[in-house]
């Protein structure tokens, strides 16, 4: 985990790992018909998501290369190649590739869009919606509480802001401030607990 500046190694259990394998099975269907590509360096939390969330369930994982990571046309090609269904990045990267209006043929057979890792900014949201009809999920969780902690399906609402969404299962999310619960709509600490 990065987040602090300073990197350092989180312990995760396997019961922390299983739950949040759960909890994605009953947000996105990753099942045996479909193929994720994995963008991520391994040393990346949302690797986690990548690698255990297909295999577990049963999908391909496609292991993009250092080129196919950074290149549109690489990428694109990929996808093609591999009938990729699934993918997930962060908001930096899917502007990467949306910016090249030469290589996006690979959005004709992706099913699930998953966005994690940074503020998701709407014109993002919106520019998949004009180009894709797959589900749209901004995934959030800092690596402590093992990958992602909560989710939120985009139906093409009229936000501002991207909410980060549910607690995934068996976890829960608070809004503190002077060690109380805030009220809806109230700004404070956010505190996640659970498996």
């Amino acid at each position: 985990s990065g987040s602090t500046g300073k990197p350092k190694g989180v312990m995760v259990t396997y019961d922390n790992l299983h739950n949040f394998i759960l909890g994605i099975n009953n947000k996105i269907s990753i099942n045996s018909q479909k193929t994720v590509v994995s963008l991520t360096t391994v040393s990346f939390d949302i690797f986690g998501l990548e690698l255990w969330c297909s295999l577990l369930n049963g999908s391909k994982l496609v292991v993009a290369s250092e080129l196919e990571q950074n290149s549109p046309m690489a990428f694109n090609n990929l996808c093609l190649k591999n009938n990729v269904n699934i993918i997930q990045t962060t908001p930096s990267r899917y502007n990467l590739f949306l910016n090249s209006s030469s290589s996006l043929e690979f959005l004709n057979n992706i099913t699930e869009i998953l966005i994690g890792g940074e503020a998701v900014p709407i014109s993002l949201l919106r520019k998949f919606q004009s180009l894709s009809t797959a589900k749209i999920y901004n995934v959030y969780g800092p690596t402590e509480t093992t990958v992602n902690a909560s989710g939120y399906y985009y139906e093409g609402d009229e936000r501002k802001n991207i909410p980060i969404g549910k607690p995934l299962g068996n976890l829960c999310i608070y809004i503190i401030q002077n060690n109380s619960l805030c009220g809806i709509g109230v700004p404070g600490e956010l505190c996640i607990t659970g498996d």
